[in-house]
């Protein structure tokens, strides 16, 4: 049997796409895979074959992390002795030829436009993002130019590591049909609206909140905020008066909270990390049997535009999203159209079980 490694200094263990997506595809096609994760307690490993090993690294901060966690997953890595690595973080780049060295396969797994995003990044100082994002480029290339092959999971991202290696591929990162909901539950839903995710503001955590003002009816929010200000803020909202905070959820109670609503909200903001990237929240919602109000741009638009499961709207204006909200809750058998139409594109077009096998061809090809 093959040992196969996933690495990750970034994400949590139990991931949906490295973790339920990708290892378990690759434990159920008879591999021994191995997921390195750092500081997690969530250690228990629900599959056969596929174990969960754990870094200690202590850190302040992003920067102390990336100075000190790469290094310590290489070491453990190393120990793991697999025949294949497959790593899923910007940061372990720094360790990709260490891992080459060793005789093994290496595979990058690349979930974001890094170079993009840096250009954008408010914290970095106006005059440097545009060096900090060649340099880092000019770094991904070179690394990415020796590596067995590179995974990305939209056309785009892919495109720019075409130019510097001949074996790419795009998983995109759509849902598990296996664990949605049942399609026939719809009279058994109430008048709600969801959102459960990051709470961030580019995410759109105050157009949320805010819409809910001109609405009848009440959020459920799931998620934690990214930071203490933003809770605060949302929290003054009149908006706020309308929502349910339920924390953190695991799976299980994240689609318990889909089974009793109508409407999803995926309110991204129109930032250079979403205007070309895959809606995972989109599709989740549409598996889910949920109607939809998004944001009018980028692949959200084509999605729900194409599939006629939602409505779009500016992911800035609180006040049409509020409406787009209470139009699929005053009319409901529009909505439980829409509902039925995400879910059957779902079923067709967006599913795991057809790209879970680009991920198999992948090690076949690379393993033997």
């Amino acid at each position: 049997m093959k040992t196969v490694c996933h690495l990750t200094s970034v994400h949590k263990a139990k991931d949906t796409r490295i973790y339920y997506k990708e290892c378990r595809a690759l434990a159920e096609a008879g591999y021994d895979v191995k997921l390195v994760v750092v500081n997690s307690h969530d250690l228990k490993s629900d599959f056969e074959n596929l174990e969960i090993v754990n870094v200690h690294v202590p850190f302040q901060n992003k920067l102390t992390r990336i100075l000190k966690a790469p290094f310590a997953v290489l070491r453990t890595a190393l120990e793991i002795d697999a025949d294949m690595y497959h790593f899923h973080d910007p940061e372990l780049l720094l360790i990709a030829n260490r891992l080459r060295a060793n005789g093994a396969c290496v595979v990058y797994d690349s979930h974001e436009d890094v170079p993009n995003q840096i250009k954008h990044k408010s914290w970095i100082p106006v005059l440097a993002k545009s060096l900090l994002s060649w340099g880092y480029k000019y770094f991904e290339h070179r690394v990415a130019n020796k590596l067995d092959a590179v995974i990305t999971v939209v056309e785009p991202i892919a495109d720019r590591f075409r130019m510097v290696n001949s074996r790419v591929v795009v998983l995109k990162n759509y849902p598990i049909i296996g664990n949605s909901l049942e399609k026939d539950n719809w009279l058994q839903r109430d008048a709600l609206a969801c959102y459960i995710g990051d709470l961030t503001e580019v995410r759109g955590s105050k157009t949320m909140v805010k819409s809910m003002e001109s609405t009848s009816i009440k959020l459920e929010l799931g998620g934690s905020f990214e930071s203490n200000e933003l809770s605060q803020e949302v929290r003054s909202y009149n908006g706020w008066e309308k929502v349910n905070e339920l924390g953190f959820l695991n799976r299980e109670r994240v689609h318990q909270v889909y089974s009793k609503c109508k409407v999803g909200l995926v309110l991204l903001h129109p930032t250079p990390s979403y205007i070309d990237a895959l809606p995972v929240k989109l599709l989740e919602y549409m598996a889910a049997g949920l109607a939809v109000v998004g944001s009018d741009f980028g692949l959200i638009k084509e999605i729900v535009e194409k599939h006629h499961c939602g409505v779009l709207v500016n992911p800035l204006d609180e006040v049409k999203a509020g409406e787009a909200i209470m139009s699929l809750i005053d009319d409901d058998d529009r909505a439980k159209m829409m509902a039925e139409n995400g879910r059957r594109a779902v079923e067709e077009h967006y599913n795991w079980q057809v790209e879970k096998l680009k991920l198999t061809d992948l090690y076949k090809t690379l393993l033997n």
